[in-house]
């Protein structure tokens, strides 16, 4: 039993780097492709659809890792918070100052 769930776990991670695969390259492409020319709706099924291909192909040959090295946190110290730096409180000038 408990093989049958890493086994399901590990094809959810597949799937999910898949999608990130493919979101991430359908950006990339379509800001590559903008710069070049005005998108059109043709490129942008073409881009989809070589992105979704490439991204299956990657994942066949990415090796899987492990789980528990990538859902660790990191702690780190609190940062403390800078410091409010106010400005010097103007003073009223005198009778003799105003005077000058």
């Amino acid at each position: 039993m408990k093989k049958d769930k890493q086994k399901a776990q590990i094809k959810a991670d597949r799937k999910k780097a898949e999608k990130v695969i493919k979101a991430t390259l359908i950006t990339e492409l379509t800001t590559v492709a903008s710069k070049f020319a005005e998108p059109s709706k043709k490129l942008k099924k073409l881009i989809e659809k070589t992105a979704s291909a490439f991204a299956k192909e990657i994942n066949k040959n990415i090796k899987p890792t492990e789980k528990a090295t990538t859902d660790q946190t990191v702690e780190t110290a609190p940062v403390a918070a800078p410091a409010k730096v106010s400005k010097p409180r103007a003073t009223k000038k005198t009778a003799k100052e105003t005077a000058e």
